[in-house]
């Protein structure tokens, strides 16, 4: 397994061990308000460095608020708590202990999801990147 230290390649890249850092989008398409979620896998002992949430342009209609969420079960939110995500921008989303560690006995998936909070039919896109350093062996 690897350690705290080959997490941080930056300063260590050239060093055997070091890890190249990956990233995956999932884009949340909301057509009428609701709800729209999707999952990114992440390698079981991978560590999670980033995870962020993308809106390039303003959700259309009136929404009270677009809830964007990460956690380790359908709905969840044990990774990251609703955060609003109605405005055009970035937010790096509250991990609960980064860096995260997808340990070796979850399924390393991660739920991701958006709601419509009030509001008239919201329309619009926010992006989920998330980054992580895949596991050494």
């Amino acid at each position: 397994m690897a350690d705290e230290n080959q997490a941080r390649p930056s300063s260590r890249a050239a060093r055997p061990g070091a890890r190249t850092r990956y990233a995956q989008v999932l884009p949340l398409t909301l057509a009428a308000g609701g709800t729209v979620a999707g999952t990114i896998a992440v390698p079981p002992g991978a560590w999670i460095t980033t995870i962020r949430f993308e809106t390039e342009t303003a959700f259309t209609g009136t929404p009270t608020n677009i809830n964007a969420r990460v956690g380790r079960s359908a709905a969840a939110q044990d990774v990251v708590a609703d955060v609003g995500r109605e405005s055009a921008g970035r937010d790096r989303g509250d991990e609960s202990s980064p860096p995260i560690r997808a340990s070796t006995t979850m399924t390393g998936t991660l739920y991701i999801q958006a709601t419509s909070v009030g509001g008239a039919s919201p329309a619009g896109t926010v992006n989920c990147l998330v980054e992580y350093f895949p596991p050494v062996h």
